[in-house]
């Protein structure tokens, strides 16, 4: 396994290809102005490792807890590096993460570690910060904007504009208002944990609100007229994603369905 070290806007980003039988993800680390944002899966901790004693990394940042943003933050800490974090997750990033199976095999495991508590605002190398929380896909989910460079790191906040699913612990009502709040920051460049650099980031943003907010509607017709979550979900979703049977439904097309009607 390998990572692949590239640049963009002179932001420098680490790449790691996860792959599991047919399934494959690309998850990425940014380091700006000596800011590491993520720290990568454990699966990859000895290229990881590498990568960060090649570098000057002044503090890493955690977008949230899940294993493929935190999985090698121990390995920073032993080197001396501060690992910053959301406060509400210090608890479970105290503890070696308990992962479903399939989570563990793709991603590899997540060592406790200890995390400094995360300001709204910071500077790191004449260069402000601002850490804005963004939950939905996580409570602890927050986007950092680098106010110098105009550029905002988003964790899992995006990914894809068209989502087909989500996971259980997901809420789509609270994704959308985080990506409005998103689409309130100064930024220019946007850069996704999956995803990559992302070109147009802020049209990306307004194309997934449109989306949501669209599928919402469709999905409360269907149900004042009656229909169960599960055959909405067959309605608007009928090919179902790999990552439905990979993850044995942690991911699923009816969480998303179900998300909408529990906060409605």
């Amino acid at each position: 396994m390998t990572i692949v070290v590239a640049r963009h806007n002179g932001i420098v980003y680490a790449k790691a290809t996860v792959k599991l039988f047919t399934f494959r993800l690309n998850v990425f680390t940014y380091l700006a102005d000596g800011v590491l944002v993520d720290t990568g899966p454990g699966r990859f901790s000895r290229e990881y490792l590498d990568f960060f004693k090649s570098r000057t990394i002044s503090r890493a940042v955690i977008t949230h807890h899940h294993e493929d943003h935190s999985g090698n933050a121990k390995l920073l800490t032993d080197i001396g590096i501060p690992v910053y974090a959301h406060e509400s997750a210090h608890d479970l990033l105290q503890r070696r993460a308990l992962l479903p199976f399939y989570r563990y095999l793709f991603w590899g495991k997540r060592q406790g570690f200890r995390a400094i508590a995360l300001a709204g605002q910071f500077s790191e190398n004449n260069c402000d910060w601002e850490a804005v929380a963004a939950p939905g896909h996580a409570s602890d989910h927050v986007v950092l904007l680098n106010r110098n460079r105009g550029a905002v790191f988003t964790g899992d906040l995006v990914v894809t504009p068209r989502p087909k699913g989500i996971f259980r612990f997901e809420s789509i009502p609270k994704i959308i208002a985080s990506l409005k709040t998103l689409n309130g920051l100064d930024y220019q460049d946007l850069y996704c944990a999956h995803a990559g650099p992302v070109k147009n980031g802020r049209e990306m943003v307004n194309r997934k609100i449109d989306y949501l907010e669209n599928l919402m509607g469709k999905i409360i017709e269907l149900s004042d007229r009656g229909w169960p979550s599960r055959a909405i979900a067959n309605k608007l979703f009928p090919n179902k994603q790999l990552l439905t049977y990979f993850s044995i439904r942690e991911w699923d097309s009816e969480h998303l369905v179900r998300s909408v009607l529990e906060n409605r």
